[in-house]
């Protein structure tokens, strides 16, 4: 589990005291940087949470792995890895649901009405 505690527009987002709601993770094709002479890949993870008072948010990550020979190292220069946190509205939250877990979008979401195609 990822700790993280943000304050957007005066209120506190906090990861541990909220649920978390779904996952999604993608990564993008190895690239070769030919300044650093290392290949890498980024990845990056989004997690929706539903805090106790039924707000959402997003925790945004983006993680650089780079291999150099057969060593995977992380790359940390800034920009390489961050987190941020981004708050939801209801509709959004169910048009991320609806497109990275519509089972879950569906549930939390019945008044929807998702129809059959």
């Amino acid at each position: 589990m990822i700790k993280m505690k943000r304050i957007v527009n005066g209120l506190l987002y906090d990861t541990e005291k909220a649920e978390i709601i779904s996952k999604y993770k993608t990564s993008h094709n190895s690239t070769y940087d030919w300044w650093l002479g290392i290949q890498h890949q980024t990845t990056r993870y989004e997690i929706l949470y539903r805090t106790k008072k039924g707000r959402y948010f997003l925790l945004k990550q983006s993680r650089t792995l780079g291999k150099c020979g057969d060593t995977i190292v992380p790359l940390t220069d800034e920009g390489e890895c961050n987190e941020t946190i981004v708050p939801l509205t209801d509709e959004e939250a169910f048009s991320w649901l609806a497109e990275h877990d519509p089972d879950k979008a569906i549930e939390l979401f019945p008044e929807k009405h998702i129809e059959e195609a």
